[in-house]
């Protein structure tokens, strides 16, 4: 069903960038952090990046960068220790570091962004919910209950879709569909998501 589909995306473009901001924000502002980014850094970074990265100076805010960024500034300057597998790989199921959490919700972006079928069937929605919910779970544990996105996760299963925004995040999601991947050997490990469909977007991440 295409509104199960709508339901997995409102946790992929709204509640997992929310948790990456909040793990962002517990370890450093983000004017501290445009600092950071020098010249080599943001030489690996295409054109629309380096503008999202402004706003860090002059927003003082994360509320502008998307998963691919984010992921990339707390692997590139090791903002949080890395996964219990290093960066890249797909945890194992009883790895709970924060940074395996930041790998499941990079991965399970990845793997909702380039489905080709918007049509899901229960069993497979439900068990991206209890993945969805166990890492909200874990989030809201690692920041001692002043976060709700379990409860958030659980919201968005049951919350009232009509056709208006099902369709809003259907095409949140196209738009993620639009950047096919194509992984080149770069540097420290970087990945090119080059643009296409007419997107003319590029995105370097790891």
């Amino acid at each position: 069903m295409r509104e199960l589909y709508s339901r997995i995306a409102i946790v992929i473009i709204d509640i997992f960038p929310d948790i990456l901001r909040d793990i962002l924000q517990s370890t450093i502002s983000p004017q501290d952090l445009y600092k950071k980014c020098d010249t080599k850094f943001l030489n690996s970074c295409f054109s629309d990046q380096q503008t999202y990265l402004k706003t860090l100076k002059f927003e003082n805010s994360f509320s502008y960068l998307d998963i691919p960024i984010m992921y990339k500034l707390l692997r590139y300057f090791s903002l949080i220790s890395p996964p219990s597998k290093g960066w890249g790989k797909a945890p194992d199921p009883t790895d709970r570091l924060i940074a395996d959490d930041v790998e499941r919700i990079r991965m399970l972006r990845n793997e909702i962004a380039h489905r080709c079928d918007a049509n899901i069937d229960k069993n497979t929605c439900d068990d991206f919910f209890v993945e969805f919910s166990e890492i909200g779970e874990r989030i809201d544990t690692h920041f001692t209950g002043q976060t709700s996105y379990e409860q958030r996760v659980n919201d968005c299963r049951i919350c009232p879709m009509d056709i208006k925004m099902q369709r809003k995040y259907e095409n949140a999601v196209k738009e993620l569909e639009n950047l096919k991947l194509s992984v080149h050997a770069q540097g420290a490990g970087f990945a090119i998501r080059k643009g296409w469909g007419g997107m003319g977007v590029d995105v370097k991440l790891f």
